[in-house]
């Protein structure tokens, strides 16, 4: 996947081997994972200039969590109820984003907004969700994005498996303990 951005700057100021202020990806990924470098570009527009700094790869690691855990989430769920599965329909919405001069912080914005309605609907048990229907979508979305899936290299320990599933099931069962 290639990305193009605008010109990146260090504390506000053009990145430059002239200036020393520069970074090599060797050095970045040495302290950050590439899905969150890749995360923290398409959080601004191609056209703006990107003030890199470790303050910003932070944040875009936040947020790359937060997609990871939700995803997770989805792919665990199971509804108790019998009621009609609810379907979130948000892909045509990314892509009214992605239209608009490839306007991926838009698009990633409508994502966090479908993370906080379909999370707030699992723990308030308001629907019963087509995760499934969901886990499409963002199968597809991520073929543009490339984050929105861990990679496949990365695993997580069974013994941290079991406790997200354990965490999980006593959130339903409002065991806040």
């Amino acid at each position: 996947y290639w990305l193009h951005n605008g010109f990146i700057n260090v504390d506000n100021e053009k990145m430059s081997k002239s200036l020393g202020n520069f970074s090599t990806l060797k050095d970045i990924f040495e302290k950050y994972d590439p899905q969150v470098v890749r995360f923290m570009f398409l959080q601004t527009h191609y056209r703006n200039p990107i003030n890199f700094t470790d303050e910003l790869l932070e944040q875009a690691k936040s947020g790359l969590e937060r997609l990871h855990e939700f995803v997770r989430k989805l792919k665990s769920y199971t509804s108790s109820s019998n009621e009609e599965p609810l379907r979130f329909e948000f892909e045509g919405e990314v892509g009214k984003f992605m239209d608009n001069d490839f306007d991926t912080s838009g698009a990633l914005g409508v994502i966090f907004t479908i993370v906080k309605s379909v999370n707030s609907s699992i723990e308030n048990k308001m629907v019963n969700l087509d995760n499934v229907f969901v886990l499409e979508q963002l199968e597809r979305l991520d073929k543009v994005f490339g984050v929105i899936f861990p990679v496949k290299g990365d695993s997580i320990d069974e013994d941290v498996e079991k406790l997200i599933s354990e965490r999980e099931e006593a959130r339903k069962n409002k065991d806040f303990e």
